[in-house]
């Protein structure tokens, strides 16, 4: 047991070195914050369809979406959308499909009504940015399907059903947005390689981030600097997902699902470096067969009753995870001997364990 002990302590270890490296590379390539210029006056404009590149048209050119301002559509020059003011009560705001051809979409606002139509939708596209634009009153605010090599950079995205919504979409980043009040779901991700960092994602009906591996995997997703607060049922939920990094996020006053939590077999996912205060259910949890994951680092204070929820939360149904150096006050029946000798452990109440059964929030339409 000795031998068992030292190896968990020696992977902690290297698991925390291998974390720092990628979180030093996702600094590297972060999306810098772009300088906000007005170049268009907002004008009205009718719901646009791109259906293939030969769609990226000027206004008044008679076809095509009759909503590019500049551009060429090469990497060093994107066609821009820009400066329109739409409409989504017939028809979803922007649909675009099937490109691979450069673009930005910047300074948009599209409103909906009746939550039947989405702000914007991205369907087998590549190499687009959304940048600055406001999308409220829709069903999904911003929805991607079989999307790769997207920016969906500081939008305002409040009140749709779902704010971002990435289906079956890899390597994309969603970064320093505005994701509140949304009805459903904040920011839910079904993919790999997806970076979603410094995102306000705030009073959300229901979830408030969510990675899901359930079709296709979800795995070396990274969600980090994220600001996750008073959302209905949860803060961050990964359900089936694998190799990611939940790290440096605030995540507190959430409803009754807690505030990080892995499900469903969630597995090799590393944890640390959060500040989880004052969540209705578990700080931290790892749940329903949830196995060899690091929870590291992190501050978890004030969740829970103490009774039948916790700051931190194993309920045991997995194996090989690492919980080490964190700072609590609660943690549920049975943590003890799962944790790093390291650990300072405080008041264990001598209650019997309870599993909250967690859902996945959301489901393919």
């Amino acid at each position: 047991m000795p031998h068992a002990k030292s190896r968990y302590v020696l992977a902690s270890v290297i698991t925390i070195l291998v974390v720092v490296v990628a979180l030093a590379i996702t600094g590297m390539h972060s999306v810098p914050e772009p300088v906000r210029v007005s170049e268009y006056a907002p004008s009205p404009h009718g719901p646009i369809v791109i259906n293939g590149p030969e769609d990226f048209t000027a206004p008044g050119a008679g076809f095509g979406c009759e909503c590019v301002r500049q551009g060429s559509g090469t990497q060093a020059d994107p066609y821009v959308i820009a400066g329109w003011v739409i409409r989504a009560s017939t028809a979803h705001g922007i649909l675009i499909i099937e490109t691979s051809t450069h673009f930005v979409v910047r300074d948009v606002s599209i409103y909906g009504e009746a939550s039947v139509f989405n702000g914007m939708t991205l369907q087998h596209v590549e190499n687009g940015r959304i940048e600055r634009s406001t999308v409220t009153g829709n069903s999904d605010g911003i929805s991607t399907l079989s999307s790769s090599n997207l920016a969906i950079v500081n939008n305002n995205v409040t009140d749709n059903n779902v704010g971002v919504h990435l289906e079956v979409s890899h390597k994309n980043i969603v970064q320093g947005n505005n994701v509140s009040h949304n009805r459903e779901m904040g920011i839910f991700v079904r993919g790999s390689y997806n970076r979603v960092i410094n995102n306000t994602v705030t009073r959300n009906g229901f979830g408030g981030i969510n990675i899901d591996g359930t079709i296709p995997q979800a795995v070396f997703d990274v969600l980090s600097g994220n600001i996750v607060t008073e959302n209905g049922g949860y803060g961050v939920g990964l359900w089936v997902a694998a190799n990611s990094v939940v790290s440096d996020n605030t995540v507190s006053g959430n409803g009754e699902y807690g505030g990080i939590a892995l499900a469903e077999m969630s597995y090799n996912n590393t944890v640390t470096r959060n500040l989880v205060l004052g969540n209705s259910g578990n700080g931290i949890s790892v749940v329903e067969g949830s196995s060899a994951n690091n929870i590291v680092l992190n501050r978890a204070k004030g969740n829970g009753d103490g009774a039948s929820r916790f700051d931190l939360f194993d309920d045991g149904s997995g194996s090989g995870n690492v919980w080490a150096n964190n700072d609590f006050g609660t943690g549920s029946p049975g943590l003890s001997a799962l944790l790093d000798p390291a650990d300072v452990f405080h008041s264990i109440p001598a209650v019997t364990r309870k599993s909250n059964k967690l859902r996945s929030s959301y489901a393919v339409r």
